[in-house]
């Protein structure tokens, strides 16, 4: 006859504040012709690299994702037809959150005359150590539910046979975005990163003492 066993499911939830921020900047030029769409967003670029060197930061800092040039398209009386082009850039910051220029670089670059869009990213530098301390919990939470029935059971816990687990991360993945208006002087909030692990141990039970 085979030992009896205890499967037990428990989650393990680890909350840390965000360590580390974002900047995502969008711009964007539409004009009838190709090269002028062109042309205005190398202007933009230029002004994007003038607000960041006012906030003292060398403009080789920005992590540019590459330029893309498509056709922009309006849908009129049921047709859809061209209207001219589109050119636009995307790049991005990376700031821990202690660094005092993070605000600075913000109004800079909300006051330019580039008219980005921007976006946050409110992450974690090391996400793994939070998973590993989430999965941690989980296992904890898991044991001490398991004690407590094979205790009731007059039973002690044995060997662990199986341990199964999974991952839930808040949000798309361990970062929280946050739209940033232009020209707003609010003062931003880092966000705070959440990460759930849960896991299912199957213990071998002994007879208790």
């Amino acid at each position: 006859m085979k030992p009896p066993t205890l499967r037990i499911r428990a989650d393990g939830t680890i909350l840390e504040p965000a360590d580390q921020a974002r900047i995502h900047i969008k711009l964007s030029a539409i004009r009838i012709g190709h090269q002028d769409a062109t042309k205005e967003l190398d202007q933009k670029i230029k002004g994007l690299h003038k607000a960041i060197s006012q906030a003292s930061l060398d403009p080789s800092e920005l992590q540019s994702s590459g330029r893309r040039i498509q056709p922009e398209t309006e849908y009129v009386d049921g047709r859809i037809r061209q209207i001219g082009f589109r050119a636009t850039e995307t790049s991005e910051l990376i700031f821990s959150m202690g660094d005092s220029r993070f605000d600075n670089v913000l109004r800079c670059i909300w006051d330019s005359a580039a008219t980005p869009e921007v976006h946050l990213d409110y992450e974690l530098a090391n996400p793994d150590g939070l998973n590993a301390h989430a999965f941690a919990a989980a296992f904890e939470n898991a044991r001490a539910g398991a004690r407590a029935l094979a205790t009731a059971a007059g039973c002690q816990l044995g060997a662990i046979l199986r341990i199964e687990s999974d991952a839930e991360v808040d949000g798309a993945g361990l970062f929280i975005q946050e739209e940033v208006p232009s020209g707003s002087l609010a003062p931003l909030t880092p966000h705070s990163i959440s990460v759930t692990r849960s896991v299912t141990v199957t213990w071998q039970l002994q007879k208790g003492a």
